[in-house]
């Protein structure tokens, strides 16, 4: 993978540009050079008329998030892989991924990576934004069970109201009032076993039991039927070797962050979708993904992976930091 001093000052004249609102980079023809696609003025929508089906691409998304009547710039990152991309294709991609968001693209708020239209918009996007900065609603059945093993500290954090646009990064905590916690909709998934399938999921929640991962996945290819896959308490590198390549499947991953003296829980989310799932299953997922995400809600990260190098234990643990906020963002 290659690409010029122009495409990386690209990305810096963007970061700094207010008019911009997204800027994208794919690759020339069968290259593997990078360069600069498009950037726009709009909203997603006119990102979306340059995701084509056969194209690789990877973009940086500008929002403002309004907190406590502060407006607060927020950058999303966007990785496209079309649906239509040969698998050699996917594969070779694969080995760029880390160097070109560590590269070009760090550090962000939050990122997306779709081979779904229906995912690609402004909704959706904000949405990670509020998961990212804590002021999404994720709230735990008993929000205390996580916690008290460890440390009294609050997990979940969000960005100080007195944050300006130029530093965004300054996060303050706060707890989240109690909710109880939604249903998927009934018309989006079934299930196979439900109880069974939300036992597991609260087994991983629970600090007293080793169980630290489950995964769930569909009855069939097609299917929107959810079945239970498998649990264990071998942490992520085990969970990681239950993600088949022909299969779509979601988890849930108790890890730990280390905060001076104090041990915190944190649950990141797994969306997988190996690289040999059948096309038709693709165009379904979109119209599923609030449903699961509901499931597994609430957590503090979320992964979403196509292949094995794009879900590690330093991944995780990025994105960790940078949403809890104890991750050191330095913009050029």
């Amino acid at each position: 993978m290659t690409y010029s001093d122009d495409v990386k000052r690209a990305i810096q004249v963007f970061r700094k540009d207010a008019s911009k609102t997204w800027v994208l980079l794919g690759y020339i023809g069968d290259s593997s050079q990078l360069e600069v696609i498009a950037s726009g003025t709009e909203d997603v929508s006119e990102l979306q008329d340059y995701l084509r089906p056969e194209l690789v691409a990877y973009g940086l998304i500008r929002k403002i998030e309004t907190i406590d009547n502060t407006e607060a710039v927020k950058f999303c990152y966007l990785r496209w892989i079309g649906p239509d991309v040969p698998r050699m294709m996917k594969a070779k991609i694969g080995t760029h991924a880390g160097d070109i968001y560590t590269n070009l693209f760090a550090p962000v708020h939050t990122s997306l990576d779709s081979p779904d239209l229906g995912e690609v918009t402004d909704d959706n996007i904000m949405r990670l934004i509020r998961n990212a900065s804590g002021t999404a609603v994720h709230i735990l059945d008993n929000p205390t069970s996580h916690q008290s093993a460890h440390t009294s500290q609050p997990s979940i954090k969000q960005p100080s109201s007195s944050g300006r646009p130029t530093n965004t990064w300054a996060r303050t905590a706060e707890k989240k009032p109690q909710q109880q916690q939604a249903k998927p909709q009934e018309s989006s998934i079934n299930f196979e076993d439900e109880d069974g399938i939300r036992a597991a999921i609260k087994t991983v929640r629970t600090d007293s039991n080793d169980t630290n991962w489950v995964l769930v996945t569909y009855h069939a290819p097609q299917s929107k039927t959810l079945k239970l896959a498998s649990t264990g308490t071998g942490g992520f590198d085990e969970m990681k070797s239950h993600l088949e390549d022909d299969k779509v499947m979601y988890g849930l991953y108790r890890s730990t962050e280390q905060i001076d003296n104090s041990t915190t829980v944190k649950f990141v989310f797994i969306d997988w979708r190996g690289p040999n799932i059948h096309r038709m299953q693709r165009a379904v997922l979109g119209t599923h993904s609030g449903a699961v995400q509901t499931l597994f809600t609430p957590y503090h990260v979320d992964i979403m992976a196509t292949n094995h190098d794009e879900a590690t234990e330093e991944i995780i643990e990025k994105k960790i930091k940078n949403a809890s906020g104890t991750a050191h963002h330095v913009l050029n």
